[in-house]
C-alpha cells in the first residue's frame, strides 16, 4: 500500500536507464535529497539493477496539516 503517502510522478530507474514512473509505489524507503536528479542518481547505485531489477523514485508531496 502506500501507507497513507501522496507521491508526484518520479522515475523508474533500470540497468538500461530511466523511465517515467506510474506513481504508484510498490514498497518504499523514505531517502532525502537535494533533488529528483539527485536521487536518481542515487537509485543507479543499486545492487539489484545487475540483476534486471529497478528502483522507483517518488518524490513525495508536501504533507497537509
Amino acid at each position: 500500500g502506500d501507507e497513507g503517502r501522496r507521491r508526484a510522478g518520479g522515475k523508474v530507474v533500470m540497468s538500461g536507464g530511466v523511465a517515467g514512473a506510474d506513481g504508484v509505489g510498490r514498497g518504499a524507503s523514505m531517502v532525502e535529497f537535494e533533488s529528483l536528479d539527485d536521487a536518481v542518481r542515487g537509485a543507479q547505485g543499486a545492487p539489484n539493477l545487475a540483476f534486471g531489477g529497478s528502483v522507483e523514485v517518488l518524490q513525495e508531496l508536501e504533507r497537509r496539516g
